[in-house]
C-alpha cells in the first residue's frame, strides 16, 4: 500500500515523489515528506534490524499538504492513510477503495467492465457498455 501511495503521488506531481539516490537519501526524503517516525506512531520501529545504527533526521512535521497544495481534502486524507509508518495501521486496499477520494471525488472511476481488454492476439479494444453486458451474459 505504501507503493500505491508513491505511485499516486507521482501521478499527481507528474514526477518521481521520492527519488532517493541511496538508502540514507531515501530515508531523509521520506522523513522530509512525512516527519520523523517515532515509537509513539510506530511502536515496532526499534525492532528494525538497523534502527539503532542510524541517526534519523529530526523533522516533526508532515508536509503532504505542502507538497500537494492543489489536492483535495479527500486526496490528502488518502495519501496520509497510505503513508502511515506503522504497516499494521496503514490503510488496506479495501479501505482505500471505500475512501471518500474513490467514492465521491470527481472524476469517479469507471466500471471495470468499461476497461479495455486484451485480445488473444495481444491487441486491445475498448468495450462498450452493450458489449460488456453481452460478454457478462455469455459468461453466465
Amino acid at each position: 500500500m505504501w507503493a500505491c501511495g508513491c505511485i499516486m503521488g507521482e501521478l499527481l506531481l507528474h514526477k518521481p515523489l521520492l527519488p532517493g539516490s541511496n538508502e540514507i537519501d531515501q530515508l531523509q526524503r521520506i522523513i522530509r515528506l512525512l516527519g520523523t517516525p517515532t515509537e509513539k506512531i510506530w511502536p515496532a520501529i526499534r525492532e528494525l534490524p538497523l534502527f539503532s545504527n542510524i541517526q534519523l533526521l529530526n523533522q516533526p512535521y508532515n508536509n503532504i499538504k505542502t507538497v500537494f497544495p492543489d489536492a483535495s481534502v479527500e486526496c490528502i486524507t488518502l495519501l496520509n492513510r497510505l503513508f502511515v509508518y506503522d504497516p499494521t495501521k496503514r490503510a488496506t486496499a479495501e479501505e482505500c477503495l471505500a475512501s471518500d477520494y474513490m467514492t465521491i471525488q470527481s472524476p469517479l472511476p469507471c466500471h471495470p467492465s468499461m476497461m479495455p481488454r486484451l485480445k488473444r492476439d495481444g491487441s486491445t479494444r475498448r468495450r462498450t457498455q452493450k458489449r460488456a453486458a453481452e460478454e457478462e451474459i455469455e459468461i453466465l
